[in-house]
């Protein structure tokens, strides 16, 4: 039996099967629903199992940042749009349900301290505790980017309490480097990472005497 496959991506592989799922228990399946029932598209094929994940996705992108597409050149860029346009609407009508609908993305909402750095290609953020090890991708909200300093970019690390949205353990970020993505919607620089790391790890801190 041939592989159900669509633009190379294998829909019967367990990594597949378990995205999919992801994707159609939250919240935006449901707009999913309605639109393919409207443009009347079969949905037992692998083809459309890939079209409603487009679809699904850029309903996420659009409640976060807004519709950004411009254009239907083509049929993935037309669920693109179309998704977009649905989750931004759903944000505009339903301004306080946030917390509710990134959980059905599977993203938890979340307060903790920890060091930010940015360089090319990082967003790094170090949680101070509770998440031994871990490194997460940070990406500021629009509603926070426009409260950031004007070329507010912390180079050398600072301190920071964040509030917003953060993923289950997986691998997110540039290149998938990091265990967690964080959408962040409150941001309080507490100072440079020099200042707030505790006694026993600055650089000038006073040698222990053994």
């Amino acid at each position: 039996m041939a592989a159900c496959t669509s633009r190379g991506i294998d829909c019967e592989s367990p990594e597949y099967r378990a995205y999919s799922a992801a994707l159609e228990s939250s919240i935006g399946a449901r707009f999913a629903d309605e639109y393919f029932t409207i443009w009347r598209t079969p949905l037992d094929s692998c083809d459309a199992k890939y079209q409603r994940a487009i679809f699904i996705e850029a309903f996420f992108d659009g409640y976060r940042v807004g519709n950004k597409f411009d254009g239907s050149p083509s049929t993935e860029l037309r669920l693109a749009r179309d998704g977009a346009r649905a989750g931004e609407e759903y944000r505009r009508a339903n301004p306080n349900s946030a917390a509710a609908t990134y959980a059905t993305f599977g993203y938890t909402a979340v307060t903790v301290k920890g060091i930010w750095t940015v360089e090319f290609e990082m967003s790094r953020f170090i949680p101070r505790e509770g998440y031994a090890g871990e490194m997460w991708w940070l990406e500021p909200l629009p509603e926070l980017a426009t409260r950031l300093p004007e070329n507010f970019v912390p180079k050398e690390g600072v301190a920071v309490q964040i509030s917003g949205y953060v993923s289950g353990l997986g691998e997110h970020g540039h290149l998938g480097a990091y265990q967690r993505h964080v959408y962040v919607r409150e941001l309080n620089v507490l100072g440079s990472a020099q200042q707030t790391a505790p006694a026993d790890r600055r650089e000038d801190a006073a040698p222990v005497e053994r």
